[in-house]
């Protein structure tokens, strides 16, 4: 009786151990949202218990197409020890598909501790900025330039280039329990972590480059005519 209860204790601990291997923690997620703050590299926040949802719009007027958060780890870890403890979602991500991108990917430097994670990789844009975007993998698009005015309709406003960031378990939307805090990761966080944003990649809106490219072809044409020798 005694060694059933050994092994079954065993048993146990195996497979908490596995499903500790399977979902790394901490997580950060980019999802849709609504009604938020704009997004700039002075923008920083901190978890709340180790976790929160953080919400963000585009206000930069271009589409982005990549976004990279930064904050510090402590100095010296494995870099095994960052790919088994740490998670962002893609497009896969079973959880939580990430609505935006395409990818996502988690850098460490041992000798300062500086940690990024970072979303990127679009699919060319088939639909205009004025549209949501939301699960085409397209990027983020600059919320309409009267939504930043007030007296606005809601429903013109609300789903476009709105998006959160989630730092909880299993990248739940809702609530605040994480693995950002030296309480719950103390082997990879000597201080409570503060989040910031490192670079946001945008693009202008591809219409307007368009009309550039065909002028700038133009005038090309233009001057090779008038280089164009004279018969007589």
């Amino acid at each position: 009786m005694q060694s059933l209860i050994r092994f079954s204790a065993i048993a146990a601990l195996c497979a908490a151990a596995s499903w500790g291997g399977v979902i790394p923690d901490p997580q950060m997620g980019l999802d849709s949202d609504s009604l938020s703050s704009p997004i700039t590299t002075d923008t920083i926040f901190t978890p709340i218990n180790g976790g929160g949802v953080f919400t963000f719009f585009n206000g930069t007027g271009n589409l982005i197409v990549g976004l990279t958060f930064e904050t510090t780890a402590r100095t010296g870890l494995l870099q095994s020890t960052i790919v088994e403890s740490f998670n962002c979602n893609s497009q896969s991500t079973e959880a939580l598909p990430n609505p935006f991108f395409l990818d996502c990917s988690v850098g460490y430097n041992p000798t300062t501790g500086l940690l990024t994670v970072s979303f990127f990789g679009v699919d060319p844009l088939t639909e205009p900025l004025t549209a949501s975007l939301i699960g085409l993998h397209e990027g983020i698009p600059p919320v309409p330039p009267g939504c930043l005015n007030e007296g606005t309709v809601p429903e013109a406003c609300d789903s476009v280039g709105h998006f959160l960031i989630t730092l909880n378990d299993g990248f739940a939307t809702e609530g605040a329990q994480g693995g950002w805090s030296t309480e719950g990761s103390p082997d990879l966080f000597s201080t409570d972590p503060v989040i910031g944003v490192l670079d946001i990649q945008t693009v202008p809106e591809p219409a307007p480059m368009a009309v550039v490219a065909c002028a700038l072809a133009g005038l090309g044409l233009i001057a090779r005519r008038r280089r164009r020798p004279v018969r007589r």
